[in-house]
């Protein structure tokens, strides 16, 4: 393999090896990032590595330094610390070509450890975006994974009143450390609440007992990825709005936003995935402590122990980050 090479994180036979790849030509409007921590997301890598097809790169949220920048970028210049997001350009990789579209710079206060979590961010705020929740509203958070824990994070950031389900005993511990208010089960959660926010799997009616929790007009937000089954008696006896959130917010899995980097005018569409990224990263560094959801910090080359270690026990850990330093 001649030229330039990168290693990339893929499946392989229900684990995870990295896999040396040519890097292609910087295109325009996008930055090469030479990675320093790439976030797992527990739930969606795990399923990744049991289910799908080997060579399958997995990852999608990290942070590093800018190594160059292509033509027409005039947000960022070599050297910058900056968050990325999003597939099929964010993986668990050493360097990755990223449209600025899916960058946020990252404030000189801020950990590159916590902004390699800005994409998690970004879906947990889309979720609540999608909820439509006002200033002294109540809502329930079910799911205490990372973007459920993100989820509750931002909305006691904004001032909110939840109630967060979670029957891990170790993770409901974590979130009692941020003041959030937390019970085993949904049953335990004193209603009526006026959205609920579903970040993980539970049992067949999930959504169902989170509707019964729901004030008249009252709204469901799928924001993990779990089976949407609900009665049309529940949804009609309570006029439930239901919505499924699509990933970081507008512009997802756009070509012409993604891989063009053509930005949405913000007098249109006030919050897209980038913008939602950048807001996450920013307020890291006033009002969102991200330490007690930094669980296991793993070298990037143990990643097949990892996700084993994952396997073995997925209430062990909560925020898990690669450190790329020895593969510089």
């Amino acid at each position: 393999m001649s030229g330039p090479v990168r290693q990339v994180l893929r499946v392989k036979q229900q684990s995870a090896a990295f896999a040396a790849e040519s890097l292609p030509a910087l295109v325009s409007r996008h930055v090469r990032v030479r990675t320093a921590f790439s976030a797992v997301s527990i739930g969606t890598e795990m399923t990744a590595v049991t289910t799908r097809p080997d060579g399958t790169a997995l990852g999608y949220s990290a942070s590093g330094i800018v190594d160059a920048v292509g033509a027409g970028v005039s947000e960022f210049q070599v050297g910058d610390r900056i968050a990325v997001y999003g597939a099929p350009y964010v993986h668990h990789a050493t360097i990755l070509d990223v449209p600025v579209t899916l960058a946020a710079p990252v404030p000189p206060d801020v950990p590159l450890e916590h902004a390699a979590f800005g994409g998690i961010g970004a879906i947990a705020l889309h979720g609540i975006r999608e909820a439509n929740l006002t200033f002294g509203e109540r809502a329930l958070v079910v799911g205490l994974g990372p973007v459920g824990y993100f989820v509750a994070l931002l909305l006691r950031a904004a001032g909110m009143d939840i109630v967060c389900v979670e029957p891990d005993a170790r993770r409901r511990g974590l979130a009692q450390t941020v003041g959030s208010p937390v019970v085993e089960g949904i049953e335990a959660a004193d209603g009526p609440f006026d959205a609920a926010l579903l970040t993980a799997h539970g049992s067949d009616d999930l959504l169902g007992a989170c509707g019964e929790k729901l004030r008249l007009r009252g709204s469901l937000v799928v924001v993990g990825d779990l089976p949407v089954t609900i009665s049309r008696e529940v949804m009609f006896s309570r006029e439930i709005r239901l919505s499924v959130s699509r990933a970081g917010g507008p512009g997802r899995y756009d070509a012409d936003y993604e891989a063009k980097a053509l930005d949405y005018p913000l007098a249109y569409v006030r919050w897209t995935e980038g913008r939602n990224l950048a807001l996450v990263v920013q307020r890291m560094a006033m009002h969102l402590d991200l330490s007690a959801l930094v669980t296991h910090t793993f070298p990037a080359a143990d990643a097949a122990r990892t996700y084993a270690e994952i396997s073995a026990d997925r209430g062990a850990a909560l925020g898990i980050l690669f450190d790329f330093k020895d593969m510089a």
